[in-house]
């Protein structure tokens, strides 16, 4: 489970490589092989689904991207707002793509049995990266439909970035109606796209309510910056706490880029009360380390 941009992707294909297993995912039209219908880890349900289904599956567990819910990027700030119980459910909401009657596609959404969840891999990524690396992903889509009007304003810089912040701030009445908590809306109105802050803390004081007290499940929190200062002992624990063989073969792993220079020491400085005062204990004690 991670909030987007943390590093899925590349935590999928590494497992993958490194058992030669398949993964799975809630989103079943993500798959590598695609032909037309999505393929269900359990056989006559609803998902997850394999990602290469025609690879060789793992007997106990797979490995599964979600990300949950409250994570949504270009919305309106009612729309970030999670209870526990609805989160818990998105975790568990798979979309699968299937050939209708007419031989047309056609996607569908279920909620499967989240008592089919064993254990649970948390993904955590430096906010400052994940935010900026959100805004990329977003770019990214401009620059596939040639938008050239947005991506005037839109620049692979910092600028574009407070550019795309700007435009994406709301006003205060709105906060208001969306519960957001104005004391922390007051330490960090200043700080670029801030709500995409409230969703990020939000997300991961979710996933812990989750994993910890709704499913009591075994959770292997995971850094993404582990993959740099300890490739090969993080590679190792994860496989281990999946029961997972491991081949010694392993996807690259490059170093993703620190995005810290997009804020003022001012900026990190809200940055880091607010997300003091929005986290729980348990989120606050692995977010302490990036400010």
């Amino acid at each position: 489970m991670s909030f987007p941009n943390s590093g899925t992707t590349y935590t999928l294909d590494l497992v993958s490589v490194a058992s030669n297993m398949s993964m799975a995912t809630n989103y079943g039209w993500e798959r590598k092989d695609f032909d037309n219908t999505s393929t269900p880890v359990i056989p006559n349900t609803k998902g997850p689904f394999w990602l290469q289904p025609h690879e060789k599956h793992p007997k106990s567990v797979a490995l599964t991207k979600t990300h949950c819910g409250g994570y949504c990027h270009d919305c309106r700030p009612y729309k970030s707002i999670e209870t526990p119980h609805s989160f818990m459910m998105h975790c568990a909401r798979a979309e699968s793509t299937i050939l209708n009657e007419d031989g047309e596609l056609k996607n569908e959404r279920h909620v499967y049995d989240y008592n089919t969840i064993d254990r649970a891999v948390h993904l955590i990524r430096d906010p400052f990266d994940n935010m900026v690396s959100r805004y990329h992903l977003g770019l990214h889509k401009l620059q596939k439909r040639n938008d050239t009007e947005l991506l005037e304003r839109y620049t692979d810089d910092a600028a574009g970035f407070d550019n795309f912040c700007t435009d994406k701030t709301y006003d205060r009445e709105e906060h208001t109606d969306s519960h957001v908590d104005q004391q922390v809306l007051r330490l960090i109105q200043d700080v670029p796209c801030h709500m995409d802050l409230f969703r990020y803390v939000q997300w991961h004081n979710l996933a812990f309510i989750t994993t910890q007290d709704f499913l009591k499940l075994q959770t292997h929190v995971l850094h993404y910056e582990e993959y740099s200062s300890n490739f090969r002992g993080t590679v190792q624990s994860l496989l281990h706490f999946l029961e997972l063989p491991n081949t010694g073969a392993y996807a690259d792993f490059e170093d993703g880029k620190s995005y810290r220079d997009y804020y003022s020491d001012d900026q990190v400085a809200a940055m880091r009360n607010a997300t003091m005062m929005l986290a729980s204990p348990l989120t606050w004690k692995h977010l302490e380390r990036y400010f």
